[in-house]
């Protein structure tokens, strides 16, 4: 069975209606998983390990 990541987050945080819209995008959850099981990896990194186009996602991430 894989490991399955999970995020701690209280429901009058600030940030929680951002990272509930982050969430909601397939390709942000799978982002966030890989961040959670690899330590600093580049933005190359990820879109190579994930198979996504880095300009694409970048630009997804930072607008939410």
């Amino acid at each position: 069975m894989p490991k399955e990541s999970f995020i701690l987050l209280s429901l009058s945080e600030a940030k929680a209606k951002k990272v509930a819209q982050v969430v909601q995008n397939e390709s942000c959850r799978k982002i966030l998983d890989f961040l959670s099981n690899v330590k600093d990896p580049t933005e190359t990194e990820i879109a190579k390990k994930l198979k996504l186009r880095s300009e694409e996602h970048t630009s997804e991430l930072q607008s939410h």
